[in-house]
């Protein structure tokens, strides 16, 4: 039985908030009985329906691509990236994550200075200095604190969970297209 399973460049199909993000990649996973082999070429996995379910899986593709919106599925990893908003896609991920600490009044906000319920907050950054550089997410410190690329003390978020791949990414991308107020 063949899986699909579709990825755009700053993470899975959906956005933090619902939104469908244009698709530039699919993986394939094969299933032989138990065993699930990431990376079978799309070529192949296409012209090997093995069962009546690989049929039904590769079935639901065409209406995948209708709800995203484009033939973007089959696309190649030279499309364009999607662009990121702050508003409709880091906005609500900095306040689900980050702005119990980090918004007036909060321990993070006490400490820092760091207020990450609006773009002016996040601009603005911290007592100590910028937290973003725009077009630079490597050298911008929210990256640092958030990949955790810093002394455990002052990792972010501080004694929860990492953010997901998927979430640094988005973040990351933001800054990378020039940390917009968007």
């Amino acid at each position: 039985m063949l899986l699909h399973f579709a990825r755009s460049l700053s993470g899975p199909l959906c956005r933090p908030n619902g939104r469908a993000a244009a698709l530039i990649c699919i993986k394939t996973f094969r299933f032989d009985g138990d065993t699930l082999h990431q990376g079978t070429p799309m070529k192949e996995a296409l012209m090997t329906i093995r069962s009546r379910t690989s049929v039904r899986v590769l079935a639901t593709l065409p209406l995948i691509m209708v709800g995203v919106g484009s033939g973007a599925l089959l696309s190649n990893a030279s499309a364009a990236e999607p662009k990121v908003s702050f508003t409709e896609d880091i906005l609500p991920l900095l306040k689900w994550r980050c702005a119990s600490c980090h918004q007036p009044g909060g321990e993070g906000f006490e400490k820092s200075g760091m207020d990450l319920t609006s773009y002016a907050g996040v601009m603005k950054g911290t007592k100590f200095g910028p937290m973003v550089i725009p077009r630079d997410p490597e050298s911008s410190n929210l990256m640092l604190l958030l990949d955790w690329r810093v002394a455990p003390a002052i990792r972010m978020p501080h004694g929860k969970k990492k953010l997901s791949i998927c979430d640094r990414d988005a973040i990351r991308a933001w800054i990378r297209e020039g940390a917009k107020d968007n």
